[in-house]
Parts: C-alpha cells; sequence; structure tokens
C-alpha cells in the first residue's frame, strides 16, 4: 500500500510541520510514502519508503504564515500518475495545500485530513486580522473540506467536541513521540549545570508567544541570575531580535537538529502559546524528562494534568509565567516528579508504535485491502 500525504510544509529551518515530518517518518517503516509539499529541493528520497516531492509556492511571512500553492493541483496530477498512490492524507485544514481535497474527491479518490485545531473555535491568532480572515476562510473553505473527506483524524480528545458540533466523520489518533530517538540521545553538555536552564523549542512566531518569555527572562535578570533562558528556532529575519535580546542570561541557539539532547539536558521546557494544536515540542520535552511549563489552551491541556505531570499558566500573563518558573526553578523535586509523570503519559497514549498501527488500520478499512 501507498499514501500520498499532502502537507503545506514538511521540514525547512524558516517553517516546518512536524506532525506532518513525523507521520510520514513512521509510516514509512511500514509502508510506502510519498509526500507532496512545499519548498526545495524539489526531490528527495529520505528513506526507501519515503520519497519528498516539492513545489514552489509564494510564503507570507509572520504573522501571516501561509503558502500560496499556483501549481497544486497540476503538480497533484503529475504525482498521482508517476507515483500511483492508494489513499491520500491531507495535512491540516487550514492551508491552502488542503484545496486538494476537493480535487481528489471530484476524481473518486479516498482522502483523510488530519487536523490538531479549529480556527475560530479554538485557535486564535494574535493578530486580529489574521484572525478574522482564518475564521471566515474555516467557515466558508476549510470545514466543507473536512466534510467532503471520507475521514477526519483529530490528533486529541480536546478536539472531539467540536468533530460532533461540526458532525464530521471522524476518528481521534494522536500526534506521537519516537521514544527511541529520544533514549538513544546523549545528554548536550552545552549548558551550564551550576544554573537552572530554561528552554523553548518552536517557530519564532507570535502565536508562540516567544516575546513573553523573553520579557520574563529580562525581569528575573537581576533578581534569578541563576536562571539561564534558550530559545531554539530559526533566527532568519530574527537578528535584530537577537542583538537587542541576547544577554548573559538569554541565549539564542537558533535552529538546531539536536533538540533530543538539548532537552535531556535542560531542567525546565516553556511553551508559552496563545494557541495551539497537540505541540510536538512539548511532548518530545515530555519525553526527554524535561519538566515541563505551558499555556493553558489547546491540546496542552490534554497533555498536561494540572499539577501532576507540569504546570499551566495563562497565556500573556507574565507575572503568572515568572512565578512558575521560579516555582520550578527553586523545587528540585517537584522537578523530578512531574517530568517521571510527563514520561509515563508519553509512553502510555502517544507512543509511534501505537499511533502507526492505528492509521494502518484506517487505511485498510478505507481501501477495503
Amino acid at each position: 500500500m501507498k499514501v500520498l500525504i499532502i502537507a503545506p510544509f514538511f521540514f525547512e529551518r524558516h517553517r516546518w510541520m512536524m506532525s506532518a515530518y513525523k507521520t510520514a517518518l513512521n509510516l514509512s517503516k511500514k509502508m510506502q510514502v510519498v509526500v507532496l509539499t512545499t519548498g526545495s529541493p524539489q526531490y528527495e528520497t529520505i528513506s526507501p519508503n519515503l520519497k519528498i516531492y516539492r513545489m514552489w509556492d509564494l510564503f507570507l511571512p509572520d504573522p501571516i504564515n501561509y503558502s500560496i500553492v499556483p501549481g497544486l493541483i497540476p503538480n497533484l496530477e503529475k504525482i498521482i500518475h508517476r507515483e500511483q498512490p492508494d489513499i491520500f492524507l491531507v495535512n491540516k485544514h487550514m492551508f491552502f495545500t488542503s484545496l486538494a481535497i476537493l480535487w481528489l474527491r471530484l476524481r473518486g479518490k479516498k482522502v483523510i485530513c488530519a487536523t490538531d485545531t479549529f480556527p475560530g473555535l479554538n485557535w486564535f491568532p494574535k493578530n486580529k486580522l489574521v484572525r478574522i480572515v482564518m475564521k471566515a476562510y474555516s467557515k466558508l473553505i476549510g470545514i466543507p473540506l473536512l466534510k467532503l473527506s471520507n475521514k477526519v483524524i483529530l490528533f486529541h480528545e480536546g478536539l472531539k467536541i467540536f468533530g460532533d458540533q461540526l458532525k464530521l466523520n471522524y476518528q481521534i489518533i494522536h500526534n506521537g513521540v519516537d521514544l527511541e530517538k529520544i533514549d538513544k540521545a546523549k545528554i548536550s553538555h552545552e549548558f551550564d549545570r551550576t544554573k537552572t536552564n530554561v528552554i523553548y523549542v518552536g517557530r519564532l512566531e507570535t502565536i508562540k508567544g516567544y516575546y513573553d518569555l523573553i520579557e520574563t527572562a529580562q525581569q528575573l535578570s537581576r533578581e534569578r541570575p541563576d536562571i539561564v533562558f534558550y530559545l531554539v528556532g530559526n533566527l532568519s529575519g530574527k537578528q535584530e531580535l537577537k542583538e537587542k535580546c541576547e544577554s548573559s542570561n538569554i541565549k539564542f541557539l537558533g535552529f538546531r537538529k539536536d533538540i533530543p539532547s538539548l532537552l535531556k539536558a535542560a531542567d525546565i521546557f516553556v511553551l508559552p502559546s496563545y494557541s495551539e494544536g497537540l505541540p510536538n515540542a512539548l511532548m518530545e520535552a515530555m519525553a526527554a524528562g524535561c519538566a515541563s511549563l505551558a499555556s493553558n489552551v489547546g491540546g496542552i491541556k490534554i497533555l498536561l494534568d494540572k499539577e501532576k505531570n507540569g504546570l499551566l499558566f495563562t497565556p500573556g500573563n507574565i507575572t503568572e509565567l515568572s512565578a512558575k518558573i521560579i516555582k520550578l526553578a527553586d523545587n528540585r523535586p517537584l522537578r523530578r516528579d512531574l517530568a517521571r509523570a510527563a514520561r509515563r503519559k508519553i509512553e502510555t497514549a502517544f507512543s509511534w508504535a501505537t499511533i502507526t498501527e492505528q492509521y494502518l488500520k484506517l487505511f485498510r478499512e478505507l481501501t477495503n485491502d
């Protein structure tokens, strides 16, 4: 069996769609996977079972973070003719690439659409104009595309209420973590072990709230010089930010490929997002044994059980964020207990070994294979 995954982004320094990337990598261990996405290079073979085709796109940067792909349908037709996929998996319904759903259904193809959020219902960009446009797009185009799909995959149970409300034909399949990769990673020696090391991993985009973490770090710099903040994420177009904000307790590490090693070395992971689906960065931090502190939005509430395996705070509340960072920094036993409980949760419900089998079962059901 062969699946074609259609994703707005895949894995580039300035933009990535980790849910699509990880799904492709893990499914390719069991079946043939072809990915149609944007960016460069135009063609790439990751492994014998994983091919990547990329299209030219017009990328609208932060705070929009949206790609327009003029050649979507011609490229899709070419890949279908060349690869003859049995089933199609579209990643996210709020991007231009999701228009492929309409074309594929008109051709009688079996299509699944996977999503971790619903703009206007549980996902609210900080930029007002983007929020209005995305809500309108979702209502007029995105949701009709979901209803047109043969099946909708929701990444976590918190989305069930919207699946029912919209009367979607859905199934819950979690996004997952490659525990083997995390466990094999060596602990980085990049951090000063005499300090409390706080790490953020993610895109440096407005909706991620990274600037709140920077403000918190700046406020704590005099009071708590023992706490050091590391921001991991592509710095393209952010050099001015780095020059302005980097200091003895704020470090910008840029794009990194050794994230599991960094997470295993850090004491506290912080995710200050204003909206989230089911965040990969948080799941990896939980798997790596990092005490986690995150904003109380989206799928984060599914991952972190308040005070049991992580701490939550109100997005944008710098005072609360600062207080909880200090609470974790001053309580090593609490960090240890939260980290252990978080790891157990990932092992139980978010392992790719289980998730891959759920995908394969769904593919077989839809293709009668």
